[in-house]
């Protein structure tokens, strides 16, 4: 079966209806012993003006019994492993020459390979997780350009192929800032609950001593669900490289509680929930909020907590442990602003500041006391 082709034009035929029409008419124009270098021009700028164009051409060479094109064409492996044995660097090209079908077909499957291979290279991975050390933090931007900050110790999960943009939080503290997108709505779930988004910008803080969860809006609104019942439980990250893409085993189903059960919460705002409900919404004050997000610039912050609260939040970023020694130490005022990496200095300040002494017993544990040649114990 054969066309002959025009030698010095390409050959000019209606555009088929379909693609699969379009692409059987162009098998059966190249189907010729000397197809014209016009003719492979326009079949090389058809084959690379859509995906569909590319199945389709598979398609029907493969149904052609008398051809079996892709049957008898050697990989595109095999035919680089050529190239390089020939030393031929440079990409065949489709200007001249004769080509017979087979050839027309090898080159085309080059052609169509390496559009594959650029399109799995340049492709956004929809599922993915990231973790951070103890004393690190991270900040990534996500499929859909919603940009996450993990702070210490913390453990999330995406899976953006459902028709929501699904972020799974199994440890630690992450702010979000949302893209908009109305159509796809954002959701962190973490405990036992679930934190739905468009178009904002917030913190979920997952305490690991409880099931409670802590929600802090900076921008826009979000609708906390205190409870959710998955019907497929999400595969646990295992923190063995900073990020891998998690294995295809299908979105979670969720079911949520009644609507009314839901409750929104706006920007300048903090919640805390658990399973049972939503157990607090307060306002925030700009300098509390400043306080609460510090971490993102690397900083800790504190205008009169407790040393014993401060030290809980300086052990989030070390791996020292820390031992108040002195009972009258542990309700002693703190407030300053303190760098999170550098534990040393946290140390000194409290030395220099607050009459405080730090005993290394190791490199790994401080014993912290009043230094009774500076300042004396608060009286009861």
């Amino acid at each position: 079966m054969s066309l002959e082709p025009n030698k010095d034009n390409v050959s000019p035929f209606d555009e088929p209806k379909s693609v699969q029409a379009q692409a059987s008419a162009w098998l059966a124009r190249l189907d010729s012993d000397q197809p014209s270098s016009q003719d492979l021009q326009a079949f090389k700028r058809w084959v690379n003006e859509d995906e569909a164009h590319i199945a389709a051409f598979k398609k029907v060479a493969a149904a052609w019994d008398e051809l079996n094109i892709l049957t008898r064409l050697p990989s595109l492996l095999e035919q680089k492993d050529l190239q390089r044995k020939e030393q031929q660097p440079a990409m065949p090209t489709f200007g001249f020459a004769s080509f017979s079908l087979r050839q027309l077909a090898v080159a085309a499957t080059l052609v169509m390979g390496l559009m594959f291979g650029l399109q799995q290279a340049f492709h956004t991975p929809q599922q993915a997780s990231y973790w951070t050390a103890v004393g690190e933090q991270k900040t990534i931007t996500l499929p859909d350009n919603s940009v996450v900050q993990l702070n210490t110790n913390s453990r999330l999960q995406f899976d953006y192929r459902g028709q929501a943009r699904a972020v799974y939080l199994h440890q630690g503290e992450v702010h979000f800032t949302v893209a908009k997108n109305p159509d796809r709505p954002f959701e962190v779930y973490a405990g036992t609950g679930r934190v739905r988004a468009i178009g904002t910008a917030f913190s979920v803080t997952l305490n690991d001593r409880s099931d409670e969860v802590n929600v802090l809006v900076t921008e826009g609104v979000v609708e906390i669900a205190p409870e959710i019942s998955p019907e497929i439980i999400t595969p646990a990250i295992s923190p063995q490289a900073e990020t891998h893409e998690a294995k295809p085993s299908g979105a979670p189903v969720l079911a949520a509680k009644p609507a009314q059960q839901h409750q929104r919460v706006t920007a300048g705002s903090a919640a805390v929930f658990d399973r049972e409900a939503v157990r607090a919404i307060e306002k925030v004050e700009d300098a509390d909020m400043l306080q609460r997000l510090a971490w993102q610039q690397g900083l800790l912050m504190f205008s009169g907590e407790p040393l014993e609260e401060v030290v809980a939040e300086i052990s989030r970023y070390t791996d020292t442990k820390i031992i108040i020694k002195s009972e009258d130490a542990r309700a002693l005022r703190i407030g300053g602003q303190f760098k999170v990496t550098d534990t040393r200095a946290i140390f000194s300040a409290l030395e220099k500041g607050f009459g405080l002494k730090a005993d290394y017993a190791t490199n790994n544990l401080v014993y912290l006391s009043y230094d009774n040649k500076k300042i004396l114990p608060p009286s009861r």
